[in-house]
């Protein structure tokens, strides 16, 4: 198996420890925000971050040995190093979209808002993510507040976010010290 993209070694690691343990996969930023259980009772569970994009790989939710996981990991044997997000995003989706018995989906409490929907996230306050499991962080570029200060104040969704899992309420904070 030869990868070219360095992204994609991360998603045969990420698959490989999958098929042998089961569990759960989780980028880096990923924010957790209610308890999984209801989700975890299924072979495996992804997200689409939408059609033209392909399957979200950022969270995977799979028992061990999944026969899904299984037929998805064998496509890296035939790896298209032409096209970059092929094996990683558009083989699942594509198996899904064959047989969407095979997959619990849960796009919109995972994916949304989507990498097309920054602005929600980062420069809104108005999307509702209370039925989310998790939210993805598109970091890449996007204002993710920096300090305390910041997530304490500011009027985002992303704010928000931060604040209900820091201290449970995602209302704006007035009046707190900083230790230093």
């Amino acid at each position: 198996m030869h990868v070219r993209f360095k992204h994609h070694l991360s998603d045969v690691v990420r698959l490989q420890a999958l098929l042998l343990n089961g569990g759960i996969y989780l980028d880096a930023d990923m924010v957790v925000l209610r308890p999984l259980d209801p989700i975890l009772h299924h072979d495996i569970t992804m997200g689409l971050i939408e059609n033209g994009t392909g399957m979200g790989n950022a969270f995977i939710a799979a028992k061990r040995n999944s026969n899904f996981m299984r037929e998805w990991y064998s496509h890296y044997n035939i790896y298209n190093n032409t096209e970059f997000y092929k094996n990683s995003l558009h083989v699942p989706r594509d198996m899904w979209l064959r047989d969407p018995s095979r997959l619990h989906m849960e796009s919109h409490r995972l994916y949304r808002p989507n990498w097309f929907e920054a602005d929600l996230l980062f420069r809104r306050s108005d999307y509702d993510w209370s039925d989310n499991y998790a939210v993805h962080i598109w970091t890449n570029g996007n204002p993710v507040p920096k300090s305390e200060e910041e997530i304490q104040t500011a009027n985002t969704t992303i704010a928000q976010i931060f604040r209900y899992v820091l201290y449970g309420d995602s209302k704006p904070r007035t009046g707190f010290v900083i230790n230093g």
